[in-house]
């Protein structure tokens, strides 16, 4: 089985491989902080090469038309995250239609969701 690469891309939540979900998929994780909307399209545009999968979570930036450009021409399973449903807050709706996979606030169960999303994306 060829190894996945996962890329999680996030103003500042980071997530750990685990030995279970490893044991299942040969996987790396490699996380890439943001700070606004040009990060963001660059790092989606880096890991677009190597990904396959890439998770974005919590975009509490606006604006956000260079990372919406960039999502428009990927290829790659994109999962995006949203711990506190703030993308209805910050109107990131446009994000939620492009992306295959949503995931909206399980804030406290995060990392377990994210973990077993994988695993059924990547099986």
């Amino acid at each position: 089985m060829k190894n996945k690469t996962i890329y999680i891309i996030s103003e500042s939540f980071s997530l750990k491989e685990t030995t279970e979900l490893s044991n299942k998929i040969k996987m790396s994780i490699n996380n890439i902080i943001i700070k606004d909307d040009k990060s963001s399209a660059k790092a989606l545009l880096e890991a677009s090469k190597k990904a396959g999968l890439i998770i974005m979570i919590n975009y509490n930036f606006t604006p956000i038309a260079e990372t919406i450009n960039i999502i428009k021409n990927l290829i790659v399973p994109i999962i995006y995250c949203s711990i506190d449903n703030l993308e209805l807050q910050n109107k990131k709706n446009k994000i939620t239609s492009l992306v295959p996979y949503v995931i909206h606030g399980f804030k406290e169960q995060t990392n377990n969701i994210l973990l077993k999303t994988i695993e059924k994306i990547l099986k």
